[in-house]
């Protein structure tokens, strides 16, 4: 271990951190520029269950238009962020990276609160706007992907925390 100061709950969230992120960026680089998922990841698909890797490239997608040039640059930049910071997560847990760690977690960190944004605040299909508030199922769905997110998010500050 990189650091025997971490508790048994904090490695374990750490671990649960890398593989999501790992899964997620690699599902979010699946999609190709007409926005439709490749056929690796229809093989993927039956293996996510509820969490949508490809809910960013949606909302993107639903932000930007499909033939937008800008879409698929953002998309591919938090893909890697997702898989880059996945693999630090893991590569963190055996061998101690120092300053380095910081810097990754704070850039790691960064891109999730963009990744907040964009599917749950501005995303036309499971962004705030977009919910029926009048429609108890739709505010339920709404509330539990976002707290979903804002879990990743406490995770990732729970990984952040030294002591």
């Amino acid at each position: 271990m990189a650091s025997t100061k971490k508790s048994i709950g904090l490695v374990v969230t750490q671990v649960a951190m890398a593989i999501l992120l790992v899964i997620m960026g690699i599902m979010t680089l699946q999609l190709n520029s007409s926005g439709s998922s490749s056929t690796l990841s229809n093989l993927v698909n039956s293996a996510r269950a509820s969490v949508s890797g490809n809910e960013i490239a949606s909302a993107v997608y639903s932000l930007l238009g499909v033939k937008s040039p800008l879409a698929a640059p953002i998309i591919i930049v938090l893909g890697i962020c997702e898989l880059l910071g996945g693999v630090f997560l893991c590569v963190n847990l055996i061998i101690n990276t120092g300053k380095l760690e910081n810097l990754f977690l704070v850039i790691i960190l960064v891109m999730w609160c963009v990744v907040i944004v964009l599917v749950d605040i501005l995303g036309k299909s499971t962004g705030f706007a977009s919910v029926n508030w009048q429609k108890a199922s739709d505010i339920l769905a709404y509330l539990k992907d976002l707290a979903s997110h804002l879990l990743v998010l406490g995770a990732l500050l729970q990984v952040m925390k030294k002591d």
